[in-house]
């Protein structure tokens, strides 16, 4: 339920962002531009392909604003907090040798063992809380695209 209420929400942030930059523009066509202008900026800097640490430190700012990548890793936390993986053993005895990848019994060890390398996604991550501020993101887009229909009008 959870990885589908976080899909739902940033879904809901994208629509509410392109029909913001639709109403804010003459021509949508400019809206478009400007929608993905906002999504490369934010799939760039938001961590789930740079280590926030490499990312030059006045632009940090967005990893902590971006909706997708919120949602991301609330998705992941999701999927991943009641796993419990076969072929772990309960210290890691039935691992193969060195080339397999083996990355612990449970969601929690794998998060912990991934998060060495993505640090966006890692078990003290709440999940629910990254929800719900995407999912405010979303209403107050919705509500500034509100205020500038009517101020058109």
């Amino acid at each position: 339920l959870g990885i589908w209420l976080a899909h739902a929400t940033v879904m809901l942030f994208s629509e509410s962002l392109a029909q913001l930059l639709a109403v804010c523009f003459g021509r949508f066509i400019i809206g478009m531009v400007a929608y993905i202008g906002i999504s490369f900026v934010l799939f760039l800097h938001g961590g789930a392909l740079v280590d926030v640490t490499n990312i030059v430190w006045p632009l940090q700012w967005v990893h902590f604003v971006d909706p997708w990548n919120l949602c991301l890793q609330a998705m992941v936390r999701f999927d991943f907090q009641h796993a419990i993986f076969q072929g772990f053993g309960d210290h890691g005895e039935l691992c193969g040798p060195a080339p397999s990848l083996c990355l612990g019994r449970d969601g929690a060890d794998v998060l912990d063992s991934v998060s060495f390398v993505l640090t966006g996604f890692t078990t003290g991550e709440q999940a629910w809380a990254n929800v719900g501020r995407v999912a405010g993101l979303a209403l107050a887009l919705t509500a500034a695209q509100y205020a500038v229909v009517v101020r058109a009008r």
